[in-house]
């Protein structure tokens, strides 16, 4: 059986890889393969975080990623394959006579590879930065507060279209 401490390192641990493929501090290709199994590593990693407590979390505000770090992804990042793909954002808003609720249906739109993997790499960096800090209860929470609200439906976003493009 896996403990929260465990959960929580094996995700540090994903995150730093993630960190360092998508920053160029690793040799390995900034191509579709290797791109989905990193998000997908990474995406696994989190679903194993255990629930934790917002009162337990410190009052100091959410570190910043270098500024050097994020230009460096943004200009990695254009190495991959493509950029834009189909996405329904709600996949359960799907067509019932009558639809649940004609004016919160929304059509497919287009979303960005390079959006998804740069706003991954930026919350998952930030708790990084933290949990190298000690603060492992703050990464913790901003790790798993972060995936639900925010980068996790980049990260399953992305995997949808890198599989697609992948098995073409």
């Amino acid at each position: 059986m896996t403990t929260q401490s465990q959960a929580l390192d094996e995700f540090a641990r994903e995150a730093r890889a993630f960190r360092r493929w998508v920053t160029g501090d690793e040799p390995a290709p900034m191509d579709a393969p290797t791109a989905l199994r990193r998000v997908a590593a990474l995406f696994s990693a989190a679903l194993a975080l255990p629930a934790t407590d917002a009162l337990d979390v410190s009052e100091e505000e959410e570190p910043d990623v270098p500024a050097e770090e994020l230009a460096r992804v943004a200009e990695r990042t254009k190495l991959l394959p493509f950029s834009y793909y189909l996405q329904v954002l709600d996949p359960h808003d799907f067509f019932l006579a009558p639809p649940p609720d004609p004016d919160k249906f929304e059509e497919p739109g287009v979303a960005d590879l390079l959006d998804d993997i740069r706003d991954i790499h930026r919350d998952v960096a930030c708790g990084l930065i933290l949990f190298d800090a000690g603060s492992r209860v703050d990464a913790h929470w901003h790790w798993a507060f972060s995936f639900r609200a925010h980068w996790g439906r980049h990260a399953a976003s992305a995997i949808h279209a890198l599989q697609a493009y992948v098995t073409r």
